[in-house]
Protein backbone atom coordinates (compact mmCIF):
# COMPACT_ATOMS: atom_id res chain seq x y z
CA UNK A 1 0.00 0.00 0.00
CA UNK A 2 2.86 2.25 0.71
CA UNK A 3 4.14 1.75 -2.79
CA UNK A 4 0.72 2.47 -4.12
CA UNK A 5 0.54 5.65 -2.05
CA UNK A 6 3.99 6.61 -3.10
CA UNK A 7 3.12 5.91 -6.70
CA UNK A 8 -0.05 7.99 -6.53
CA UNK A 9 1.77 10.78 -4.71
CA UNK A 10 4.41 10.67 -7.36
CA UNK A 11 1.76 10.83 -10.10
CA UNK A 12 0.10 13.80 -8.38
CA UNK A 13 3.43 15.60 -8.04
CA UNK A 14 4.27 14.81 -11.67
CA UNK A 15 0.86 16.00 -12.82
CA UNK A 16 1.13 19.21 -10.80
CA UNK A 17 4.73 19.70 -11.96
CA UNK A 18 3.61 19.27 -15.55
CA UNK A 19 0.77 21.76 -15.02
CA UNK A 20 3.14 24.25 -13.39
CA UNK A 21 5.61 23.71 -16.19
CA UNK A 22 2.87 24.43 -18.78
CA UNK A 23 1.78 27.53 -16.85
CA UNK A 24 5.36 28.78 -16.71
CA UNK A 25 5.78 28.10 -20.44
CA UNK A 26 2.55 30.02 -21.14
CA UNK A 27 3.68 32.91 -18.94
CA UNK A 28 7.12 32.90 -20.58
CA UNK A 29 5.50 32.82 -24.02
CA UNK A 30 3.17 35.70 -23.07
CA UNK A 31 6.09 37.69 -21.66
CA UNK A 32 8.09 37.12 -24.85
CA UNK A 33 5.11 38.26 -26.95
CA UNK A 34 4.68 41.35 -24.75
CA UNK A 35 8.40 42.16 -24.92
CA UNK A 36 8.27 41.65 -28.70
CA UNK A 37 5.29 44.00 -29.00
CA UNK A 38 6.96 46.61 -26.77
CA UNK A 39 10.19 46.33 -28.72
CA UNK A 40 8.32 46.65 -32.00
CA UNK A 41 6.28 49.62 -30.75
CA UNK A 42 9.41 51.23 -29.33
CA UNK A 43 11.26 50.84 -32.63
CA UNK A 44 8.28 52.22 -34.56
CA UNK A 45 7.89 55.18 -32.21
CA UNK A 46 11.65 55.85 -32.29
CA UNK A 47 11.62 55.74 -36.09
CA UNK A 48 8.70 58.20 -36.19
CA UNK A 49 10.45 60.51 -33.74
CA UNK A 50 13.71 60.31 -35.70
CA UNK A 51 11.83 61.11 -38.92
CA UNK A 52 10.10 64.04 -37.23
CA UNK A 53 13.42 65.22 -35.82
CA UNK A 54 15.03 65.06 -39.28
CA UNK A 55 12.12 67.03 -40.77
CA UNK A 56 12.49 69.66 -38.05
CA UNK A 57 16.24 69.76 -38.67
CA UNK A 58 15.58 70.37 -42.38
CA UNK A 59 13.07 73.12 -41.56
CA UNK A 60 15.56 74.69 -39.18
CA UNK A 61 18.26 74.48 -41.83
CA UNK A 62 15.96 76.19 -44.37
CA UNK A 63 15.06 78.90 -41.84
CA UNK A 64 18.76 79.39 -41.08
CA UNK A 65 19.65 79.67 -44.77
CA UNK A 66 16.81 82.13 -45.38
CA UNK A 67 17.88 84.16 -42.34
CA UNK A 68 21.49 84.15 -43.53
CA UNK A 69 20.41 85.29 -47.01
CA UNK A 70 18.26 88.07 -45.55
CA UNK A 71 21.10 89.23 -43.29
CA UNK A 72 23.52 89.22 -46.22
CA UNK A 73 21.03 91.21 -48.31
CA UNK A 74 20.54 93.68 -45.45
CA UNK A 75 24.31 94.07 -45.09
CA UNK A 76 24.63 94.62 -48.84
CA UNK A 77 21.84 97.23 -48.72
CA UNK A 78 23.61 99.00 -45.86
CA UNK A 79 26.90 98.99 -47.77
CA UNK A 80 25.14 100.42 -50.82
CA UNK A 81 23.57 103.13 -48.66
CA UNK A 82 26.94 104.00 -47.14
CA UNK A 83 28.54 104.14 -50.59
CA UNK A 84 25.70 106.38 -51.75
CA UNK A 85 26.22 108.66 -48.76
CA UNK A 86 29.95 108.81 -49.45
CA UNK A 87 29.33 109.73 -53.11
CA UNK A 88 26.77 112.33 -52.01
CA UNK A 89 29.25 113.77 -49.50
CA UNK A 90 31.94 114.04 -52.20
CA UNK A 91 29.49 115.75 -54.58
CA UNK A 92 28.31 118.09 -51.83
CA UNK A 93 31.90 119.00 -50.92
CA UNK A 94 32.68 119.65 -54.60
CA UNK A 95 29.57 121.86 -54.92
CA UNK A 96 30.48 123.76 -51.74
CA UNK A 97 33.99 124.37 -53.12
CA UNK A 98 32.51 125.60 -56.42
CA UNK A 99 30.11 127.90 -54.56
CA UNK A 100 32.96 129.19 -52.42
CA UNK A 101 35.07 129.94 -55.52
CA UNK A 102 32.07 131.56 -57.20
CA UNK A 103 31.37 133.71 -54.13
CA UNK A 104 35.03 134.75 -53.90
CA UNK A 105 34.97 135.73 -57.57
CA UNK A 106 31.73 137.65 -57.02
CA UNK A 107 33.22 139.44 -54.00
CA UNK A 108 36.32 140.40 -56.04
CA UNK A 109 34.08 141.77 -58.81
CA UNK A 110 32.02 143.76 -56.31
CA UNK A 111 35.19 144.98 -54.61
CA UNK A 112 36.59 146.15 -57.97
CA UNK A 113 33.28 147.84 -58.84
CA UNK A 114 33.21 149.60 -55.45
CA UNK A 115 36.86 150.66 -55.89
CA UNK A 116 35.99 152.11 -59.31
CA UNK A 117 32.94 153.89 -57.87
CA UNK A 118 34.98 155.32 -54.97
CA UNK A 119 37.75 156.46 -57.33
CA UNK A 120 35.15 158.03 -59.60
CA UNK A 121 33.49 159.76 -56.63
CA UNK A 122 36.92 160.97 -55.43
CA UNK A 123 37.71 162.38 -58.88
CA UNK A 124 34.36 164.16 -59.06
CA UNK A 125 34.80 165.59 -55.57
CA UNK A 126 38.32 166.74 -56.51
CA UNK A 127 36.95 168.30 -59.71
CA UNK A 128 34.25 170.13 -57.73
CA UNK A 129 36.85 171.47 -55.29
CA UNK A 130 39.08 172.65 -58.16
CA UNK A 131 36.11 174.27 -59.86
CA UNK A 132 35.11 175.91 -56.60
CA UNK A 133 38.66 177.30 -56.10
CA UNK A 134 38.72 178.72 -59.62
CA UNK A 135 35.43 180.43 -59.09
CA UNK A 136 36.62 181.95 -55.82
CA UNK A 137 39.75 183.34 -57.41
Amino acid sequence: METETSKRSSEIVMSVAEGIHLQLQNVQSQMQKDVGKLTSLSKLKRKRLETRFQEQQEQLKLIHEKFKDEINQHIQDCRSSIEGLEVHQIELKRNVERQKASHQKLLLQVEEAIEIQLNDAQQRITAIHKASKRCSN
